[in-house]
């Protein structure tokens, strides 16, 4: 039987469940905490692809204004220096669109005991923008198994009746 991420549930029988091929549900004790540090984002197929499309699409777009450019720039051979403050204006601002910032993003490790003794390493990726984690805190937390880690998605600290949610940093 599942237990849904929203209910209270009593602190006997709280062990991990399989919910789909490797998301899972543990619920116990926080016994230890890690302070929080900077770590890279794991990358996105999807991310790429969509950065790819947008490049696409701008092309059609930002190839004729170039051109127009050329047409009827004023007499010398020289730009002026109002069509190099755009030209880096609207190449960073391409970068940074295309390419996104360096990728770091807030982590933090944290062990959950269930009630048969076993400890399950947890990793939140992002800020929690709702509730909060102490030792000693009954927890119900979901996410995906990566090589015995569990990455959080969500959770219930029961504790202070407040759900878990991240906020990608």
């Amino acid at each position: 039987m599942m237990i849904p991420i929203g209910a209270n549930t009593p602190s006997e029988g709280w062990e991990l469940r399989a919910i789909g091929e490797r998301m899972q549900q543990i619920q116990g004790t926080v016994i230890h905490l890690d302070p929080a540090y900077l770590g890279t984002r794991d990358g996105s197929v999807w991310a790429v692809v969509g950065k790819l499309a947008l490049a696409l699409a701008l092309v059609p777009i930002l190839l004729p204004l170039w051109l127009l450019g050329f047409m009827f720039r004023a007499g010398g051979s020289r730009p002026g220096f109002l069509s190099q403050v755009g030209v880096r204006v609207t190449s960073f601002w391409l970068s940074i669109r295309l390419f996104g910032h360096n990728g770091d993003v807030t982590v933090r490790d944290f062990r959950v005991r269930d009630s048969t003794g076993r400890q399950r390493l947890v990793r939140i990726h992002g800020i929690l923008s709702r509730g909060n984690l102490n030792v000693g805190d009954s927890v119900t937390i979901e996410g995906y198994d990566r090589g015995g880690t569990l990455e959080f998605r969500r959770g219930i600290n029961h504790t202070i009746q407040s759900a878990l949610v991240v906020r990608p940093s």
